[in-house]
């Protein structure tokens, strides 16, 4: 699809608005209507010189960017470009520099999705990754290095067969997701779901956009990254967080830096979170991932929960793991004790978190000034 076509399918029939339209732009931009919200958008246009950056695409993207943040409007931008115009020398440095200066400003205010539908390297990429969410075909590449430099094509967020799909995933993905920070997303009338990996997804069971976490088995470190990013993300937008555990703790060999991080994006988000216990909750990765300490924990009737793995526990204590289980780390003991809030069989478990997500959407939290944390 050329770069007209793609803009056509991604805005709602006749909304799209060009502006600074002139022929030899390597950049199409604009903004136009998805499920009837406006939305700013800019395709580098591989059809005219390789869609190369230069000051005057510069320019042109630096508008949507400032348009965006003015109105509140989330920016959808398609990567498919062979580079910068190298002969504009510091004056292309200077214009990368501004281009990424005005998305970090972006981050957070509104939701950012990148569209790779055909190479996407170094600057590009970079200034890409700062979005909130990659989407890209099967033939895209995306690399920081060239890999005949030595670098390695990268992996996106969702990754479709055709430039098509790219484009109606990303209308589906804006269609849950709130205009801006100040504001809340779009009420669908039929419940959705929008897997964005195997450990996050966005799903509406009271027809409002809820983020959910799977912790399931060992927690690998670039499963540990994706949830992170949602995390952050789902605060910055108020987004409510359903972080559903059946763990055993981290991978072996993961860097103490991920746990630290996961523990400060759970810690540090005041959307409101809950936690669903489905059949064991053992060890590092289920504290850190908000843990007991949530607005609301649910946990199945049946569910094991521990500091540790129980056959590690039992062990350490000497003790049989069934006699472990009952006498610390049943569902019982911990409702006795306060750290959980209601036991469910698992055929309630919609209706339990419906309940859990009415509990908790008025939360409010007053927070110590500070200008950031500092841990990344």
């Amino acid at each position: 699809m050329d770069a007209n076509s793609l803009l056509e399918r991604l805005f709602d029939e006749g909304s799209f608005r060009e502006l600074q339209k002139h022929a030899e732009s390597g950049v199409i931009a604009g903004f136009g209507k998805i499920t009837d919200f406006k939305v700013y958008a800019y395709v580098q246009n591989i059809g005219v010189k390789s869609g190369a950056v230069n000051k005057n695409t510069a320019a042109k993207m630096k508008k949507i960017y400032s348009d965006a943040v003015k109105f509140g409007a989330p920016l959808v931008a398609v990567f498919d470009s062979k580079g910068g115009e190298i002969g504009e020398g510091i004056e292309l440095a200077c214009a990368y520099g501004e281009i990424i200066a005005d998305c970090a400003r972006l981050s957070g205010v509104v939701p950012l999705i990148s569209v790779v539908t055909g190479q996407c390297g170094g600057l590009n990429a970079a200034l890409c990754r700062m979005s909130d969410f990659v989407i890209a075909t099967e033939e895209a590449e995306i690399f920081f290095t060239p890999p005949f430099l030595g670098g390695e094509k990268e992996t996106a967020d969702i990754t479709v067969k055709t430039a098509e799909e790219a484009i109606l995933k990303t209308r589906d993905l804006l269609s849950l997701l709130p205009p801006n920070n100040l504001e809340m997303p779009f009420c669908p009338s039929i419940e959705q779901k929008i897997e964005l990996s195997t450990v996050t997804s966005f799903e509406t069971p009271d027809n409002t956009t809820v983020g959910f976490v799977k912790l399931e088995d060992k927690l690998r470190a670039d499963n540990a990254e994706r949830i992170i990013r949602f995390v952050s993300f789902c605060d910055a937008f108020t987004i409510p967080v359903v972080t559903v555990i059946d763990s055993e703790g981290f991978e072996a060999g993961v860097n103490s830096h991920v746990p630290a991080r996961l523990a400060k994006v759970y810690a540090g988000a005041t959307t409101p979170k809950i936690t669903l216990i489905t059949r064991r909750a053992a060890g590092a990765a289920f504290i850190l991932a908000g843990g007991l300490n949530s607005d609301f924990v649910l946990a199945f009737k049946n569910a094991v929960i521990s500091p540790v793995a129980v056959k590690t526990a039992a062990a350490f204590l000497e003790t049989p793991e069934a006699d472990y289980i009952k006498e610390y780390a049943s569902v019982q003991n911990a409702l006795k004790r306060g750290y959980i809030d209601i036991v469910i069989a698992p055929e309630e478990e919609r209706a339990a978190l419906i309940t859990a997500l009415e509990a908790v959407r008025d939360k409010r939290v007053v927070s110590i000034p500070k200008k950031k944390g500092t841990l990344i």
